[in-house]
């Protein structure tokens, strides 16, 4: 419901104000996507650091 009505809100807003307020909105979106892609790729080097490590681990043990 507020959703709606924010977004009528912006649709009856004069141009120069429309303009304004939905490139925030749509810079807000480029930075959210951002630090998600951001903390995704941290992540998967994360785990691929991790089993890289481990199994370089066991190559250095040796047969048991």
């Amino acid at each position: 419901m507020v959703t709606l009505v924010l977004g009528l809100m912006i649709l009856t807003m004069k141009s120069l104000s429309l303009l304004w307020v939905l490139g925030t909105l749509v810079g807000i979106s480029f930075l959210f996507s951002g630090l998600d892609l951001l903390t995704f790729s941290a992540s998967f080097h994360a785990v691929s650091n991790d089993r890289s490590a481990s199994a370089g681990s066991q190559e250095r043990a040796g047969p048991a």
